[in-house]
């Protein structure tokens, strides 16, 4: 297919950029277009499958940046995907995503105490010997571990990014500064995401 090709050449298809500009009379399609192509997209699992977030260009005129922020946030959630034991995640700890540690653990016994079961052990820096949750224990350099840690609170760098539909674009007027401030701050999230976000913008010529 198009990915194993342009994997074949050395292309990597994660690090380029996959968003487009549709422009059309009502009614050509324009939406429609948008949505298959996100499918696609997770199809070939260049992006994640099913996290596409449609927003219109009047929500974002009416609501500004903090609306647009919102809307991002959608595309930092974890995924449902399994994870292994030696995959480095980003953890949610106190609230906060940005710490990066290595699973050493995932308890999957049927005989897990029930706020082990199906849960992570993570750690985060060097040696020491430590207890896991099942009484074995691992060698670290040091205690920055958290166990039984739930698959929503880390992800792996993959599960990040989607596709963003920004239809009725023509409805953000940038004459106005907040349309403008709600621009400047999309493409400073596209520029940060690189290949791991996608936006198609939808709307009249």
């Amino acid at each position: 297919d198009a990915v194993a090709l342009e994997k074949e050449r050395g292309d990597d298809p994660k690090l380029k950029s996959l968003s487009l500009v549709l422009t059309g009379s009502p009614g050509t399609g324009k939406t429609a277009f948008a949505l298959l192509y996100a499918r696609l997209l997770g199809e070939l699992e260049v992006l994640p499958s099913g996290r596409v977030v449609r927003v219109t260009g009047a929500q974002l005129q009416d609501g500004g940046v903090e609306a647009l922020e919102e809307v991002l946030k959608g595309f930092d959630e974890p995924g449902e995907g399994g994870l292994q034991v030696g995959d480095v995640v980003e953890a949610r700890r106190e609230g906060t995503w940005g710490h990066f540690g290595r699973i050493v653990r995932h308890d999957t016994s049927p005989r897990a105490r029930p706020p082990y079961k199906d849960s992570y052990d993570i750690h985060f820096g060097g040696r020491v010997r430590f207890e896991l949750s099942d009484g074995t224990s691992v060698s670290r350099r040091d205690n920055d571990f958290d166990i039984g840690v739930r698959r929503k609170d880390i992800r792996a760098k993959a599960e990040t990014g989607g596709v963003l539909i920004l239809d009725d674009a023509h409805q953000l007027s940038t004459s106005e500064k907040a349309a403008r401030q709600v621009l400047y701050r999309l493409t400073e999230e596209m520029d940060a995401r690189g290949g791991r976000f996608a936006v198609v913008v939808a709307g009249y010529e």
